[in-house]
């Protein structure tokens, strides 16, 4: 069951609850003390891009779902706020929360690990990456970015910003990602000026390098991938060799976005390590 967001409440969310079943172990007053998830989505995205995933994730994990549209995204499309800012008002918003996070979702949930670490129970990132290492990595992500920002910029009608996002999810990196897999149509409910903005101040560029804080981290963390994208592959090598804390879990047959590809193993995945982390 999805409720009424909160629109007086920043950033813009929604929270999924899953039918619960009298059947279950679970007892009501269990289900009560239990964690929060918080489902952060990625670039391009919106809460209704991913809220498919949150009803399967709420009903695999029986626990509470926060969906929320980051900044520059969705009816949060004027909120600015850079990582930092707003990992620290993610935070406000939810306390002792598990944090499952994929790609620019992913980068905000790992500024918790330095920011609040006391008030993340786990953490969940999907392919996404810990932050530039070397000025010379930073400064060429930054250069892609700002083209990608006046690309989007120039965007001032729905069939240009169509033809962006079908560009877009093409990309190799997604590995044959279609348009129903990727919610092409919910993507297009974001504004192309609320991207232009993400797409520079919330820019990989924008992040410190997260590995000396992951690695001294007492959080469990889970670093989900697809087996066909070799380049967060190799991030996930690197995150688990951080911290003897965290695990990682290739998903067959899949690209950068798990979600979309494979929803019912990438939620599997996460249930079983919420379980085993308990």
């Amino acid at each position: 069951m999805v409720k009424n967001p909160n629109s007086l409440v920043y950033p813009y969310f929604r929270t999924i609850t899953p039918n619960f079943d009298p059947r279950s172990q679970t007892s009501n007053s269990d289900f009560a003390k239990r964690a929060d998830i918080v489902l952060l989505h990625g670039f391009t995205q919106n809460s209704d891009t991913v809220e498919g995933f949150a009803l399967l994730l709420a009903e695999l994990t029986t626990r509470t779902v926060h969906v929320l549209d980051l900044p520059g995204h969705g009816k949060s499309s004027m909120i600015k706020l850079s990582l930092s800012e707003c990992a620290t008002t993610i935070h406000s918003m939810f306390n002792n929360s598990i944090y499952v996070g994929y790609s620019l979702g992913g980068r905000i949930a790992m500024h918790l690990a330095q920011l609040a670490p006391e008030s993340v129970t786990a953490l969940v990132i999907i392919a996404a990456h810990p932050g530039p290492s070397t000025s010379l990595e930073r400064q060429a992500r930054l250069n892609t970015d700002l083209k990608l920002s006046r690309r989007l910029e120039q965007i001032t009608t729905d069939d240009q910003l169509t033809e962006f996002l079908q560009t877009w999810i093409k990309q190799d990196v997604f590995q044959n990602l279609n348009q129903d897999e990727a919610n092409l149509r919910a993507r297009l409910q974001n504004d192309p000026g609320g991207l232009a903005w993400a797409s520079q101040y919330l820019s990989l560029a924008t992040q410190a390098d997260l590995q000396s804080v992951l690695s001294s981290s007492l959080i469990p963390l889970l670093y989900i991938y697809g087996s066909d994208d070799l380049k967060y592959a190799e991030v996930g090598d690197r995150m688990v060799k951080l911290n003897a804390k965290f695990s990682k879990v290739a998903i067959p047959n899949s690209g950068h976005y798990v979600l979309g590809q494979k929803p019912y193993v990438a939620a599997s995945i996460i249930e079983k390590y919420i379980e085993h982390i308990n």
